[in-house]
């Protein structure tokens, strides 16, 4: 799509300028707007660039500062910028994210996403997006292997159908007469052990 267009359902990109101007105009209702932009711009590098690119790393230092300044905030200010508020229920620990979605999306975030806080040195943020990504190289690898498989099958049924048709052109009654088969597969027999041949199958012969 277009750059700076965002797709049906997504908010519109946000970088430090936009939210300076935003700032500047008193487009922001209040510190929880702020705070979702910057968590945004944030979210946005680390889902161009994945998780462990180098610009992802100085953004997860920014993101680091960000809340450690949010910690120094007054309560009431801290309950306005939870990862859960600003992210409508998409990233956040389980009892933050209680107050913004419904039980059935709160139990769609594993309970190791969670906070920084319990001794965790990613975000909870590059957590779920690190969980999403190995989500997404799983099931690329899935696609690959039922690709492979299918091409697989159909290189099998083109040879089938070879088979056949080659079967189709041959003399129905020519098999019946052809005295060499048996005597081939009777001379293989006698000769298994001697020369270490795998057991003979005379279906297989014939074919």
């Amino acid at each position: 799509r277009p750059e700076g267009e965002a797709a049906e359902g997504e908010r519109p990109p946000v970088w430090l300028h936009k939210m300076e101007e935003k700032f500047e105009q008193n487009q922001y209702g209040g510190i929880t707007d702020f705070v979702a932009d910057f968590r945004l711009m944030l979210e946005s590098c680390y889902r161009l660039h994945g998780v462990d690119h180098w610009l992802s790393r100085q953004a997860q230092k920014l993101e680091m500062m960000l809340e450690q300044k949010l910690t120094l905030l007054s309560r009431p200010l801290r309950e306005k910028t939870t990862i859960a508020l600003t992210s409508k229920g998409r990233y956040g620990l389980e009892e933050e994210r209680g107050a913004v979605c419904t039980s059935t999306r709160r139990r769609s975030m594993p309970r190791s996403l969670g906070g920084m806080s319990t001794g965790i040195t990613e975000s909870i943020m590059i957590q779920a997006l690190r969980q999403e990504e190995q989500q997404r190289a799983r099931e690329e690898k899935r696609l690959r292997e039922q690709e492979r498989k299918e091409a697989e099958e159909a290189v099998q049924k083109e040879i089938e159908e070879w088979e056949k048709n080659l079967r189709a052109l041959a003399e129905p009654t020519r098999m019946e007469t052809l005295w060499e088969i048996p005597a081939i597969g009777h001379f293989l027999c006698l000769a298994q052990q001697i020369l270490n041949l795998p057991e003979i199958v005379y279906f297989d012969l014939e074919r």
